[in-house]
């Protein structure tokens, strides 16, 4: 949960799936 929290607060604007949230804040 915390990778997606900190994908949709660093790209409010952009929504992308939940695994690759988690990646990218990885």
């Amino acid at each position: 949960m915390e990778c997606i929290l900190a994908a949709v607060r660093k790209q409010p604007e952009d929504t992308i799936p939940t695994e690759f949230q988690c990646e990218r804040v990885v």
